[in-house]
């Protein structure tokens, strides 16, 4: 990646860098830049990945069945804690905002989209019902299966929770490598919650290099 880029990626997330003011790419290129990766990434078939749902405590409620976003591929695989919302898109996994500065995540530790594969923490979303691990253990242990990826990244605190059968925090969680069938596991903070808590970027930053770490000794 460009250093220039990489450097604006940085700032976006709330990591203070010094650059001439030459080198720096201008916000609306940027912008528009992450808004067509984020709305181009090809949606896989939802009946390559989804369980059988008739055995998910969700199935009952079930509003749409979910697809992951990404290459399932790639030796990168992201657990993230469905979104709530009134919008009943089968591809809405982040709000749009969450989703721009997702994609900045990723590309602060030269990663795209197309380089990783982004499941839901559940195979289907459901109104008004609480969407814990219990649902869809199923879907985590047979998308782990699928994908076979060499890191696990747990987005949010219901995701590492689930993945990691137990009740601690994220914040305690974080900045240790985990492990999900041998595979190794680093959380990192929704997205979302980092839109609202903006001097936690840093250490979501922080924790998404020490991801990159792992990875690296893994291959």
């Amino acid at each position: 990646m460009d250093n220039a880029l990489r450097l604006q990626y940085l700032q976006a997330m709330g990591i203070d860098v010094w650059v001439p003011r030459a080198s720096r790419v201008s916000d609306l290129t940027l912008v528009h830049e992450l808004q067509d990766e984020i709305a181009t990434p090809k949606l896989v078939e939802a009946q390559a990945q989804v369980i059988d749902i008739e055995s998910c405590a969700l199935c009952d409620s079930q509003t749409q069945e979910l697809s992951g976003i990404g290459n399932q591929q790639k030796e990168w695989l992201f657990f993230v804690e469905v979104v709530n919302s009134d919008d009943d898109s089968p591809d809405l996994l982040f709000e749009k905002n969450a989703g721009l500065l997702l994609v900045e995540m990723l590309r602060a530790i030269d990663l795209s989209v197309e380089e990783v594969f982004i499941a839901p923490l559940v195979a289907c979303k459901a109104l008004n019902q609480d969407t814990s691990s219990e649902f869809c253990w199923g879907h985590l242990m047979s998308q782990q299966k699928l994908i076979q990826p060499k890191i696990i990244v747990a987005i949010g605190d219901k995701a590492a929770q689930a993945l990691l059968k137990t009740k601690q925090t994220l914040a305690s969680l974080r900045g240790r490598c985990h492990y999900f069938n041998k595979i190794p596991v680093v959380v990192v903070e929704h997205p979302a919650y980092l839109l609202r808590s903006l001097l936690e970027k840093r250490d979501a930053w922080q924790d998404l290099c020490f991801a990159k770490q792992i990875f690296n000794k893994e291959r």
